[in-house]
């Protein structure tokens, strides 16, 4: 009988420590309150806003409508302060009192030593081509193929108004754009500057014209661009490229055979291309 009032007792007690905790947390939590406002610039409201108590863990991040709203704070004095990316930081002072929401706005001033966004805007090249000011002629695969000329210059001299050649035999030709010559006219290959005899007329392009894909011809003046040797424009040879999605080995075999001056040429290409490797020859 006294071991069962033993335990009795001993619950009881248990029983009353367990609703003296719980009353006393049902004291802390009523005691807390909570903080909520708007964040304004300029009329408009600001999104993205980090809003905090300083030296405490409380924060908020402001939506799309600028509001914010801090919960559970334990009455007290508090620093609030109020930032944003493009903004001045702003701070208040605030006293936040027991069973209470305080609603407080923010102002922020915009930063002016920030910069602005940067807008990255992309074109396509036929739209760039029309809105340049500078005349860019491009030939494609189909006519260099198709024609009947002893070198890649005149090609590009029959399709390309403008554009002339100083010719001193059969295949030796030096591209002129608009009565301007040699050390006037740059002329690249797949982006490298051909530079071998552009002083004289008595050698012509160091190209494999048996491999080239397209050409473009820029006439204007191009130097800041591409340098002091593109004063007149700039003649622009690009090679066939192994084409990623085929993933097979091409090869092409080029031979012609000119009556006029019993000219004969003979070229030829193979490439591979897998996206992982990617191998050309030519000759």
């Amino acid at each position: 009988m006294l071991k069962i009032l033993y335990k009795m007792k001993l619950f009881v007690l248990k029983s009353a420590i367990s609703v003296i905790f719980a009353f006393i947390f049902q004291c802390v939590l009523a005691q807390k309150t909570s903080i909520s406002g708007k964040v304004f610039s300029e009329g408009k409201e600001i999104e993205f806003a980090n809003v905090y108590l300083i030296n405490t863990s409380h924060a908020s991040l402001s939506d799309s409508a600028g509001k914010f709203f801090i919960q559970n704070i334990t009455p007290g004095d508090y620093q609030i302060q109020v930032s944003c990316l493009g903004y001045l930081k702003t701070q208040k002072s605030i006293a936040v009192k027991a069973n209470n929401t305080l609603t407080i706005n923010f102002t922020l001033e915009v930063d002016k030593t920030a910069l602005n966004e940067v807008v990255i805007t992309g074109v396509s090249k036929a739209t760039r081509v029309r809105e340049n000011p500078v005349s860019i002629v491009t030939i494609s695969t189909k006519v260099i193929d198709r024609t009947n000329e002893s070198n890649i210059i005149d090609v590009l001299v029959k399709n390309v108004p403008g554009l002339s050649a100083v010719k001193t035999g059969p295949n030796i030709s030096k591209p002129f754009i608009r009565g301007l010559g040699y050390n006037r006219v740059l002329t690249l290959f797949d982006g490298i500057r051909q530079e071998g005899q552009q002083w004289g007329d008595e050698h012509g392009i160091e190209v494999d014209a048996y491999n080239i894909e397209k050409a473009e011809v820029i006439k204007g003046p191009s130097s800041l661009m591409f340098g002091s040797d593109a004063l007149a424009g700039v003649v622009s040879l690009f090679p066939n490229i192994p084409n990623e999605n085929d993933r097979k080995i091409e090869g092409k075999i080029t031979s012609e055979y000119q009556s006029n001056n019993n000219l004969i040429g003979n070229g030829f290409r193979i490439n591979y291309n897998n996206k992982s490797i990617q191998a050309a020859f030519s000759g």
